[in-house]
Parts: C-alpha cells; structure tokens; sequence
C-alpha cells in the first residue's frame, strides 16, 4: 500500500493522479473503434470490482477486440496483477503457453 501512497505525497501529485483517472474512460472510448483492427490475440486480465474502468470493461473490450480472450477475477479490481498476482501469472502462461 506504501508503494501507492507514497508518491502521492509529492505536491501536485494526487490531483495529477485524480485527473489521469477521470481522463482515463474517455480516453479508453477515443481508441475503441480502432481496437476492431488488432488481430493479434489477445489476453484481457479484468477485475469483476473495477472502480476505475468498471466492471464492464473487460467484456466490452472483447466484444470489440475480434481475438480477445477475456478472464475476469472475482473480488479482484483495478490491479489484478498485484491483488492477485498468482492468478493473473498463471492466466499469462497458459495463455502464452503452447496451443
């Protein structure tokens, strides 16, 4: 939890973070449309209690992204790989693992 707060001690810093999170969903609508164009596949790691992008976003990036495969973790939010870093390691290998 340090490691989050304490660079948000920094003047200026905690605004700075709030207006990069507000920005942040309309930034993710701006690039939407050329997400279709991606034909790598593509693994999305999102957390079901997302507060930041919500819930949503990992099923809406996948129905948009035409390789997407998409794993969604209960309980988990913004940060899957540090709330549940054994989980989204195993998701990563199996997905870069052989077919």
């Amino acid at each position: 939890l340090s490691g989050f707060t304490l660079p948000l001690r920094r003047r200026g810093s905690a605004s700075h973070a709030l207006q990069i999170g507000r920005n942040l969903r309309r930034d993710v609508r701006q690039i939407e449309p050329s997400l279709s164009q991606i034909e790598q596949p593509t693994l999305i790691l999102w957390g079901r209690s997302d507060k930041l992008l919500g819930s949503e976003g990992g099923r809406q990036l996948q129905r948009v992204m035409p390789k997407a495969r998409l794993v969604e973790l209960d309980r988990c939010g913004h940060c899957a790989h540090e709330e549940y870093p054994s989980h989204f390691n195993s998701s990563l290998l199996r997905f870069l693992g052989p077919e």
